[in-house]
């Protein structure tokens, strides 16, 4: 199903596995989400190197609770499990039922697609589940046109 939401954004349900990730989880102030983001990012790819873990997937930000404060887990899968160090824990990704969706271009439009796709589970009768993540498929770092990034979007089922 395709729907408008400042652009088509198309969902689908799609199955996947459980991923386990390395990862920081902090209650953030929305205003700070860049800054947080970066370090949590930095944080744990120190982490992962230091142990010499091999990265299993892109880069993630799972939003546990969203608002002034969110709560906010931002990691990377990985291809073995990570040990504790400091603030970075090893965690996992669910797997089963998710709504899914791609993103092209800048984050600043997450929030909106978020929408989009939280109103095409209203009107599809689909029960949100908790915690939806984003996966940031492309580097910024490596793409220059921000029109070309992209985000996946998971939103778990129950």
């Amino acid at each position: 199903m395709t729907f408008s939401a400042g652009g088509p954004v198309r969902v689908d349900i799609v199955q996947v596995r459980p991923q386990r990730v390395a990862s920081i989880r902090e209650i953030i102030h929305r205003d700070r989400m860049t800054e947080s983001l970066g370090r949590m990012f930095q944080v744990v790819g120190g982490v992962v190197n230091g142990q010499t873990i091999a990265p299993a997937g892109p880069l993630f930000a799972r939003w546990h609770s969203w608002g002034e404060l969110a709560d906010l887990e931002a990691g990377m899968p990985v291809a073995s499990e990570i040990a504790p160090e400091g603030i970075v824990v090893p965690s996992e990704l669910p797997g089963g039922a998710m709504a899914h969706t791609v993103h092209m271009g800048m984050y600043d439009g997450l929030e909106a697609v978020y929408q989009a796709v939280s109103s095409w589970l209203e009107r599809a009768g689909r029960t949100p589940g908790e915690g939806p993540w984003e996966s940031y498929t492309t580097d910024p770092l490596s793409e220059t046109d921000p029109d070309r990034w992209r985000t996946d979007i998971y939103w778990p089922l129950r």
